[in-house]
């Protein structure tokens, strides 16, 4: 299969866009073996774009639930913490301490080595701090294609000056056809 992006000889930048500048300035259903080319490097653009959408959709998902469970954790280890200090003090005792205090005491100690181990296996590098990460190495990556993510539109791609007014337009185009299939 010709994919545009993977099929670029050794040491010269792929492109996504036609091969000839006249193909860029016609109308793709103008000339069939333009449009066939043209729909088949959109559809490849699409693909590429969804994926990427889908993946940071479900890296962000992963991350709130992730912040959410650390949250649970923090809280559980300070609450259960401060009771087992209040219970330490006879004049503040708030709790029957014979039945609470193993159950405190384990607790406490359960929470609080999870979240020792979610730190120290690299887990709130890996969960919280990368996803946060993943636009800005895409966008890295798809600067040599004169494409960016951008970030208010859903993640859609936005094309650079350098890519013709008309193929962007024809993108465009094509993508809201799809969506609206």
């Amino acid at each position: 299969m010709n994919n545009p992006v993977t099929s670029a000889k050794p040491g010269l930048m792929p492109t996504l866009f036609a091969n000839s500048p006249a193909s860029l300035h016609t109308h793709p259903d103008s000339n069939p073996s333009v449009s066939a080319n043209l729909k088949r490097r959109f559809k490849d653009i699409l693909i590429v774009e969804e994926r990427l959408r889908l993946n940071n959709a479900t890296r962000m998902a992963s991350r709130r639930m992730w912040m959410a469970s650390l949250l649970l954790l923090a809280a559980v280890s300070l609450s259960t913490g401060y009771c087992l200090f209040a219970a330490s003090y006879p004049e503040t005792e708030t709790l029957p301490t014979t039945v609470t205090n193993p159950l405190l005491l384990y607790s406490f100690f359960v929470s609080t080595a999870f979240i020792i181990a979610f730190f120290a296996l690299g887990l709130y590098r890996s969960t919280i701090r990368d996803p946060q990460r993943f636009r800005p190495m895409v966008n890295n990556v798809l600067k040599h294609y004169c494409i960016e993510v951008h970030p208010n539109q859903k993640g859609e791609f936005m094309f650079s000056r350098k890519v013709p007014v008309s193929f962007a337009e024809g993108y465009s185009q094509y993508r809201e056809k799809v969506r609206r299939m």
